[in-house]
């Protein structure tokens, strides 16, 4: 095998692949920004993602003046002050 091959399969399995499969575990459970555990831990970052609980799901919605998450029935986001209407139940 050539080097650039050996490198090229290096790269792809210790630091790509984990990132693209702990961004997919992180999107089941509604957890944005997991790829992040992919690139820097590897496969052990995915194992950590794998064991996390649920994120916020359908009890949180996003501020309209800075798109953080906020509770459902929030009338002020926490985050910039900005006064939203609260979201209907989604149940």
């Amino acid at each position: 095998m050539g080097a650039g091959l050996l490198v090229l399969l290096y790269v792809g399995l210790l630091w790509a692949l984990p990132a693209y499969v702990a961004e997919r575990i992180g999107e089941g459970k509604q957890r944005p920004g997991l790829v992040w555990w992919g690139i820097c831990l590897g496969w052990a970052g995915v194992a950590v993602a794998a064991c996390m609980a649920d994120g916020v799901g359908r009890d949180a919605g996003r501020c309209p003046h800075c798109l953080s998450l906020i509770p459902r029935q929030a009338t002020r986001c926490r985050h910039c002050a900005g006064a939203v209407t609260p979201l209907p139940p989604d149940r």
